[in-house]
């Protein structure tokens, strides 16, 4: 961070003895960008917002000097998607709300211009999710779900073009996901079910392709459990055990890969809480 805030003062002195350009405002940004992102993991969050509003100002100039280049616009929509989850950390669901609007607008026009570019595609799939987590936020589900479905098409879309990369197969899973979840808060049980179980198969692809991935092993397990309350919810008690034990297994198994890690050991906890309210709904509490 101190090396950061140097090279930032060396571009603000730069500023202020030459004619700005292109190359420095651009520099200025990344720089005022990587300090939000160190600033916010050490929980400045409100610091970290008031260094990406610098950094969205700076970019803005750079569209308004060259309002055809496609790049400065892309840095904009990052700028205002980075300032929408700051938003929304802090509680600011409107605000959070218009950020990602205005991110969608711009990522929309540079899909439009480079149709061919999985990187906007990837984008635009992106800010409907943000909007359809905030508008789910907001109690507007009708609304969220038409975000979530517009970012699954997009993201379906890229995985069947290339069906083996897994940041399109882990998208895909993360919008199952929220499918489901969104689904089940409008009672629509069955279609909660339906993409809960793509979301497993999904899941399952991504640990047989890494293994040892523990960020994949970890939404795998999420993802049985998931399955398992939905079937629990429709009385299938053995079906939601066997999806409950297999969530089990794959909490025991992280959390024998490091006793000290507190979100392994809170899923583990978790795992044994849900297999003991199932069993006891089941008559067997003497199991539980």
């Amino acid at each position: 961070l101190r090396e950061l805030r140097a090279a930032l003062a060396l571009w603000e002195r730069l500023a202020t003895v030459a004619e700005s350009d292109f190359v420095h405002d651009q520099a200025r940004s990344e720089t005022h960008v990587r300090i939000a992102e160190i600033i916010r993991d050490q929980g400045d969050v409100e610091a970290a917002l008031a260094e990406q509003r610098i950094a969205l100002t700076l970019r803005e100039s750079l569209v308004a000097r060259d309002p055809k280049n496609l790049e400065y616009k892309s840095l904009v929509a990052q700028s205002q998607n980075a300032l929408g989850n700051i938003l929304r950390a802090l509680g600011d669901v409107d605000e959070s709300l218009a950020s990602h609007r205005s991110a969608l607008a711009l990522r929309e026009e540079l899909m439009l211009a480079v149709p061919e570019s999985t990187m906007y595609q990837r984008n635009v799939g992106g800010s409907h999710n943000n909007i359809g987590i905030l508008l789910k936020a907001k109690g507007d589900l009708e609304g969220a779900l038409v975000h979530y479905q517009k970012f699954q098409a997009l993201i379906r879309r890229l995985h069947d073009a290339e069906p083996d990369v897994s940041e399109w197969i882990r998208s895909l899973s993360i919008s199952c996901h929220n499918i489901s979840l969104l689904m089940d808060s409008m009672g629509r049980l069955d279609e909660a079910l339906e993409s809960a179980r793509q979301g497993v198969l999904l899941r399952e692809r991504l640990v047989k392709q890494d293994p040892d991935n523990t960020d994949y092993l970890r939404n795998l397990g999420d993802a049985y459990e998931r399955r398992g309350s939905l079937l629990q919810s429709r009385g299938d008690m053995d079906a939601a055990m066997a999806d409950y034990e297999r969530g089990l297994e794959v909490s025991e198994r992280l959390a024998a890969l490091d006793p000290a890690h507190a979100n392994w050991q809170g899923d583990l906890a978790d795992s044994f809480a849900k297999m003991g309210g199932l069993l006891k709904s089941m008559g067997q509490p003497s199991r539980a």
